[in-house]
Protein backbone atom coordinates (compact mmCIF):
# COMPACT_ATOMS: atom_id res chain seq x y z
CA UNK A 1 0.00 0.00 0.00
CA UNK A 2 2.52 2.20 0.94
CA UNK A 3 4.86 1.54 -1.96
CA UNK A 4 1.67 1.92 -4.16
CA UNK A 5 1.16 4.97 -2.73
CA UNK A 6 4.34 6.57 -2.48
CA UNK A 7 5.47 5.61 -6.16
CA UNK A 8 2.39 7.14 -7.33
CA UNK A 9 2.84 10.46 -5.60
CA UNK A 10 6.45 10.34 -7.08
CA UNK A 11 5.68 9.24 -10.58
CA UNK A 12 2.95 12.28 -10.84
CA UNK A 13 5.21 14.72 -9.58
CA UNK A 14 2.48 15.75 -6.88
CA UNK A 15 4.08 14.39 -3.73
CA UNK A 16 0.57 15.17 -1.44
CA UNK A 17 -0.24 18.26 -3.49
CA UNK A 18 -2.77 17.00 -5.90
CA UNK A 19 -6.17 18.44 -6.95
CA UNK A 20 -8.03 17.11 -3.84
CA UNK A 21 -5.60 18.12 -1.01
CA UNK A 22 -5.00 21.67 -2.48
CA UNK A 23 -9.46 22.27 -3.19
CA UNK A 24 -9.75 20.36 0.27
CA UNK A 25 -7.63 22.97 2.03
CA UNK A 26 -9.08 25.81 -0.09
CA UNK A 27 -12.75 24.91 1.20
CA UNK A 28 -12.93 23.34 4.59
CA UNK A 29 -14.15 26.24 5.83
CA UNK A 30 -16.62 26.95 3.88
CA UNK A 31 -20.33 25.72 2.97
CA UNK A 32 -22.11 25.06 -0.25
CA UNK A 33 -21.97 22.08 -2.86
CA UNK A 34 -18.25 21.95 -3.91
CA UNK A 35 -17.24 22.06 -0.20
CA UNK A 36 -19.66 19.04 -0.28
CA UNK A 37 -18.64 17.40 -3.18
CA UNK A 38 -14.77 17.88 -1.86
CA UNK A 39 -15.78 16.11 1.13
CA UNK A 40 -17.66 13.43 0.06
CA UNK A 41 -14.24 11.98 -2.06
CA UNK A 42 -12.09 12.83 0.28
CA UNK A 43 -13.97 10.66 2.72
CA UNK A 44 -14.28 8.16 -0.26
CA UNK A 45 -10.39 8.09 0.03
CA UNK A 46 -9.84 7.89 3.60
CA UNK A 47 -12.62 4.94 3.34
CA UNK A 48 -10.16 3.14 0.70
CA UNK A 49 -7.14 3.57 2.38
CA UNK A 50 -9.08 1.91 5.68
CA UNK A 51 -10.14 -0.74 3.41
CA UNK A 52 -6.58 -1.77 2.78
CA UNK A 53 -5.30 -1.35 6.12
CA UNK A 54 -8.52 -3.51 7.45
CA UNK A 55 -7.28 -6.47 4.02
CA UNK A 56 -3.74 -6.52 5.63
CA UNK A 57 -4.73 -7.01 8.85
CA UNK A 58 -7.13 -9.93 7.78
CA UNK A 59 -3.97 -11.71 5.77
CA UNK A 60 -1.59 -10.82 8.59
CA UNK A 61 0.29 -8.79 6.53
CA UNK A 62 -0.34 -5.90 9.77
CA UNK A 63 -0.76 -6.64 13.09
CA UNK A 64 -4.31 -5.78 14.44
CA UNK A 65 -4.96 -1.96 14.61
CA UNK A 66 -7.56 0.50 14.45
CA UNK A 67 -7.78 0.99 10.22
CA UNK A 68 -9.38 4.52 10.93
CA UNK A 69 -6.14 5.99 12.86
CA UNK A 70 -3.75 4.58 10.99
CA UNK A 71 -5.56 5.75 7.79
CA UNK A 72 -5.44 9.32 9.52
CA UNK A 73 -1.57 8.87 9.93
CA UNK A 74 -0.76 7.96 6.43
CA UNK A 75 -2.61 10.92 5.29
CA UNK A 76 -1.40 13.35 7.43
CA UNK A 77 1.94 12.49 6.53
CA UNK A 78 1.36 12.70 3.04
CA UNK A 79 -0.40 16.24 3.70
CA UNK A 80 2.66 17.26 5.81
CA UNK A 81 5.49 15.93 2.96
CA UNK A 82 3.01 17.69 0.03
CA UNK A 83 3.37 21.31 2.20
CA UNK A 84 7.13 20.88 3.02
CA UNK A 85 7.34 19.95 -1.07
CA UNK A 86 5.57 22.71 -2.55
CA UNK A 87 6.00 25.73 0.38
CA UNK A 88 9.68 24.90 1.39
CA UNK A 89 11.02 23.40 -1.33
CA UNK A 90 12.45 20.45 0.25
CA UNK A 91 13.26 18.14 -2.73
CA UNK A 92 13.66 15.22 0.21
CA UNK A 93 10.11 15.89 1.67
CA UNK A 94 8.96 12.83 -0.96
CA UNK A 95 11.25 10.15 0.44
CA UNK A 96 10.88 11.64 3.66
CA UNK A 97 7.26 10.88 3.59
CA UNK A 98 7.94 7.65 2.42
CA UNK A 99 10.31 6.59 5.19
CA UNK A 100 7.97 7.86 7.91
CA UNK A 101 5.27 5.79 6.74
CA UNK A 102 7.42 2.81 5.92
CA UNK A 103 8.56 3.08 10.07
CA UNK A 104 4.64 3.19 10.95
CA UNK A 105 3.75 0.30 9.23
CA UNK A 106 6.59 -1.82 9.94
CA UNK A 107 6.15 -1.32 13.71
CA UNK A 108 2.59 -2.93 12.78
CA UNK A 109 4.07 -5.52 10.21
CA UNK A 110 2.74 -9.01 10.74
CA UNK A 111 3.73 -12.61 10.18
CA UNK A 112 2.48 -12.78 6.77
CA UNK A 113 4.52 -9.87 5.46
CA UNK A 114 7.94 -9.20 4.28
CA UNK A 115 9.89 -6.97 6.11
CA UNK A 116 8.56 -3.60 4.24
CA UNK A 117 10.49 -1.40 1.88
CA UNK A 118 12.32 -4.78 0.44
Amino acid sequence: MCLTLTAYSAETGLHGGDFWVTVANEYDSRSGQVRDAVEATMSWWMRQIEALISTSVELGQLTPCDPAQLAFEIQALFAAGGHMYRLHHDPKAPLRVRAAILRRLEGLRGPAFPALGE
